[in-house]
Formats: C-alpha cells, structure tokens, sequence
C-alpha cells in the first residue's frame, strides 16, 4: 500500500524494513568520510590565519549537520547512500524539535566531552618515594568527576546502541524518545 499525504510526505512502501546497528554505524562512518573536507578546510584556516579553531567547532558543526538533514532531507548522505531513512512513527517526515531530540544524546555526549577537554589540564601531579628510594611521581585527574563524566559520555552511546540490538523495531534510545525510526529498503 502506498500512502500518499502530499509533497511534504513520502512515498513509504519501499521501506519497511528496521536499519539495524550495523546499517546505522555504516551510515555514520560514511557520515564522517564526508566530513573529512570540513576538517581539512578548518585545518587550512588555522594554518593560514593566525586564529586558533577549537576542535569542538568541528564536532559542533557535525551535530549541526545531523540535525538539519535528518530534518530537512530524512537522511544524512551516510543514510542516503545506505538506503536509510529517519521518519516518524506513521511513515512522515521528522520536525525540527524531532531532529534535535534525535540529536540529543550525541549532544549530551559532545557536551560532557567538551567539559572534559576543558578540565584535561587540571591534573594534580603526586611524587612519592617508594622502599627502594626512588622517586616516583603519579599524575590524574584533579577532579574525579571527570572520570565519572566519561564513564557516562560513553555509557549513552553504548545504551543507545544496546536499545537498537534488544529492540524487536530496532529503534534506538534517541528514536525512542523522538517518535522516530530508522528504515532501510
């Protein structure tokens, strides 16, 4: 059955079937390989220019791109070149406000990654001498919040990851919490 709405809508018969983790990481890879000239272009500003970009303008700018084409197009051109298609529940185009849920865990993650690139050179440096009289100096972080940020950074991703392979829709966290999924031809 094909479901017409209109031009704002799809034609969804030929997707039906839920992209698993491995097509969604496939898409995101292919995302990055994408993303390669923006970096390098950055890179030439920096060399050029004498102005220092932040790393995390590029990753920045990389969330930014998620959220417009999945809310724009449906697709990234990772998911497009996989045949993938980000959509609501009942086969029609995601919102903004959908895009940016969507987007949200990376967001969180970026976020407490960025706070940690900031708090990286706050390290208290400890020497002590052991039995044998040598001097032995042990370096970590200041804060051990920093270590229980990471912790859960990469906890997200993985619980975002493990909601696709326990999910029988293969939806994951952030579609879940958007009203989205992810189909494939």
């Amino acid at each position: 059955m094909i479901k017409e709405i209109g031009l704002e809508q799809w034609k969804f018969d030929r997707y039906g079937n839920p992209a698993g983790l491995g097509v969604r990481l496939m898409c995101l890879f292919i995302d990055g390989l994408v993303f390669v000239p923006v970096g390098i272009v950055l890179w030439l500003i920096e060399f050029f220019v004498p102005v220092n970009i932040p790393t995390e303008v590029f990753e920045l700018l990389f969330i930014v791109y998620l959220i417009v084409y999945h809310w724009k197009k449906g697709a990234t051109i990772g998911k497009k070149q996989t045949e993938v298609r980000v959509e609501t529940l009942d086969g029609g185009r995601i919102t903004l406000l959908q895009s940016v849920i969507r987007a949200s865990l990376f967001l969180v993650s970026w976020l407490i990654f960025v706070i940690i690139s900031f708090q990286e050179s706050l390290v208290v440096s400890k020497t002590i001498t052991n039995s044998t009289g040598s001097e032995i100096t042990i370096s970590g972080p200041a804060n051990m919040w920093l270590l229980y940020m990471n912790i859960i950074a990469v906890g997200l991703i993985v619980v975002d990851a493990f909601w696709i392979l326990t999910n029988k829709d293969k939806r994951a966290l952030h579609d879940v919490l958007a009203k989205t999924r992810c189909r494939v031809k």
